[in-house]
């Protein structure tokens, strides 16, 4: 047994001779010269006992490996304990030790050495045909010029007075996840992930707690600019970088959304899968394809994406490009209550008897809450469903006047969803029977679109540096659905389920349309570059709300102290950054049923009108009730905070405090159903709620 290890190539030694020798007490080297005597293989013995074997050059005598020895230290003239030092394009390496000395063996004098060390910037160092090489390592300020994206914009991280939390494309690619979204489970504080395990399901996500009782309690996603309650159409590898907003003073640039949370989506550009371009242009295409079973039998999702983006120079001061996505998915779905009946079925009760029929839970002594066979219900249940989706923004950047940027967004969201359900004729149990078949056909059909102007200027003079921003929004929202269905439809083909075929036919439909229009703006100051202030404020109108409460106004306000540019700390050694930070901010939720203040009329078979002289029509009915007053929900956040990076930037550190309080949250109040209400109720004002806790990043 040896502890030495070879490397070689298998065709070097296929055509040679075996050679048998008999040493003893004798050492490595000895052994290898008799070895490979005549054999035209020489070999090098490198460090941690690798013999590397190559092909012996004619004429040339191989000559000995270099011992190189060394210290490495910081730039105060402190060893470095544990710097990975390598001999470059290769796996030959060492560490440091104790003391910050290190020695390794090299080829020859033309090799060259890498160091490299968590928050210290890497060397590379050749060797020169020099025996002892020592290196002082500077300390790395990539942590502290790390860009993060914020709302409409990007800042140094260092520069941030919210509390956001960024994570790369590449992190969420190496995790097989449907929904990229997923992919941040354990990765960012106070983001909670509840994956359904349905496939292709989204997941359910809260950030620090749930901001509201009613409606859409998910974060706002905006992906390249775009606005969306959803990203499921999106391909995990196409996303180049993810921002979780968590505070009011970072989401109250998005106002009417940002009750929950705003999670900003960049895509990749001019790289990766198909990609190329030049200096004034660049293009990215890729094409993804999922195929995912459920746990429950028959249950399949199948999803296809394309995205093309191409950015073009135009001008030297003008920059235009534009981002397409598609999506289609098809899904064979099982019923909502199989697991429950997974869960209550009677174990007495066998899938199927002897002759192949179903177990019957009526043949035993079981409580009418388990009179069921799961086997049925799977077997009997027929839906699929399909969804096409189109989405996509175009922009245009546009430098003047050296200090400003005019910028412009146009995006669109255009969704189809189809779902087909039979239920059949059968017999299958006591209960499980149904004499009467089923076609319903649902269809929806989504119509957004968002338009938003920017206008920025940025500066800095002496100690002073700033950067503001004024905006202008529209967006548009708008889904319609109808449901068509008919009785004793024939079950032939897939290709054969048509109403007209059917009798008692039955047609519903409803949609819902909201507007928005929008004015924000943001001031960004730093002095000396150790103070900090973010101040930012948008105004919505809203469609949703009537009357004066149609407008919302969200203010925030942030600061920031960097300490570590305060004189005092230049002596200590510990800190690398050390930031104090606070805001303050309000958001809104527009995330509450739509409509409230019109007054709905329902029409329904069941209303019917008969005149005067026998005619009939189809009846109406008004069904609902205008609130008196209905306004915005609004959240009130303070959010505190401090960030570290100490011992060379190799460890980071974040504790923060928040308070956030959701105020005249919107739900259902009961009335008297002599009103002549369909529900019973009114949607109202009235509840107020709170979120509190620390967050703590290592």
């Amino acid at each position: 047994v040896s502890d030495y290890h070879f490397l070689y190539n298998q065709s070097l030694i296929s055509n040679k001779p075996k050679v048998n020798i008999d040493v003893r007490d004798a050492d490595i080297t000895t052994v290898l010269g008799i070895l490979l005597s005549n054999t035209g293989i020489s070999y090098r013995l490198m460090e941690n006992n690798l013999v590397v074997l190559k092909e012996e050059q004619t004429g040339q005598l191989s000559s000995p490996d270099i011992r190189i020895t060394g210290k490495v230290t910081g730039t105060a003239n402190e060893p470095l304990v544990g710097v990975s030092v390598t001999v470059k394009g290769t796996s030959v390496g060492t560490t440091t030790d104790a003391n910050g000395n290190y020695a390794l063996s090299v080829p020859d004098e033309g090799a060259v050495l890498v160091f490299s060390y968590v928050g210290f910037n890497s060397q590379e160092v050749p060797v020169n045909n020099r025996t002892s090489i020592n290196v002082t390592l500077s300390t790395s300020t990539a942590e502290l010029n790390t860009v993060v994206v914020v709302g409409y914009g990007t800042q140094r991280k260092i520069d941030v007075t919210g509390s956001v939390s960024q994570i790369k494309g590449e992190e969420i690619a190496k995790q097989s996840v449907v929904n990229p979204i997923s992919g941040l489970q354990g990765k960012v504080a106070g983001l909670q992930i509840t994956n359904s395990g349905a496939p292709g399901s989204s997941p359910q996500i809260r950030i620090r707690g749930v901001g509201t009782v009613y409606g859409n309690a998910n974060p706002l996603y905006i992906v390249d600019g775009v606005w969306f309650d959803d990203i499921s159409f999106l391909n995990p590898n196409d996303i180049e970088n993810i921002s979780v907003l968590k505070d009011a003073s970072s989401e109250a640039i998005y106002g009417i959304r940002a009750a929950n949370g705003v999670i900003l989506i960049t895509t990749k550009k001019g790289r990766n899968n198909v990609s190329g371009g030049s200096e004034k242009s660049t293009y990215n295409l890729s094409l993804g394809y999922l195929l995912q079973d459920g746990i429950v039998e028959k249950n399949r999702f199948e999803r296809y994406t394309a995205k093309l983006q191409n950015d073009f120079q135009v001008a030297s001061p003008l920059r235009v490009g534009y981002t397409i996505t598609g999506s289609m998915n098809k899904s064979t779905d099982i019923p909502g209550s199989i697991f429950h009946q997974l869960y209550s079925a009677a174990p007495i009760v066998p899938v199927y008897y002897a002759d192949g029929t179903y177990g019957d839970p009526n043949d035993f002594t079981v409580t009418s809450s388990a009179n069921f066979n799961p086997q049925v219900t799977l077997d009997v249940f027929n839906q699929k469903s399909k969804n096409y989706r189109l989405t996509g923004s175009i922009y245009a950047d546009l430098k003047f006047a050296r200090h400003f940027t005019f910028h412009t967004n146009i995006g669109g969201d255009y969704g189809q969803n189809e779902a087909r359900n039979y239920s059949s004729i059968y017999t299958a149990t006591l209960v499980q029977r149904n004499s009467i078949s089923r076609l319903s056909l649902t269809n929806g059909a989504t119509r957004n679109w968002i338009l938003e102007n920017t206008l920025t200027y940025e500066n800095r003079f002496g100690n002073h540096s700033i950067r503001i921003l004024a905006g202008q929004g529209a967006q548009s929202y708008q889904y319609r659905q109808s449901t068509s269905s008919a009785e004793n439809v024939p079950n032939n083909s897939e290709g054969d389920y048509y109403v007209t075929l059917g009798n008692n036919r039955n047609v519903t439909d409803f949609g819902s349309l909201s507007r928005v229009s929008s004015y924000f703006g943001r001031a960004n100051y730093s002095f000396q570059n150790k103070y900090l202030l973010t101040a930012t404020i948008r105004a919505d109108g809203s469609s949703k709300f009537s009357g004066d409460n149609r407008w919302g106004y969200f203010p925030s306000v942030g600061l920031g102290w960097i300490l570590t540019e305060e004189n005092f700390m230049k002596s200590q050694s510990l800190f690398n950054s050390l930031k104090l930070r606070g805001s303050w901010g309000k958001i809104g939720n527009m995330s509450v049923p739509a409509n409230l203040s019109v007054l709905k009329v329902s029409q329904t078979p069941q209303f019917i009108y008969v005149g005067g002289n026998g005619t009939t029509a189809t009846g109406a009915s008004i069904n609902t009730i205008v609130p008196p007053a209905t306004f915005w929900e609004k959240g009130v956040g303070t959010d505190i905070g401090l960030e570290a990076s100490l011992l060379h930037n190799r460890l980071s550190a974040e504790v923060t405090f928040y308070n956030r309080k959701t105020e005249n949250a919107i739900f259902d109040i009961p009335i008297l159903g002599s009103l002549g209400t369909s529900g019973s109720t009114i949607t109202g004002n009235q509840a107020t709620f709170q979120n509190r806790g620390v967050e703590l990043v290592l």
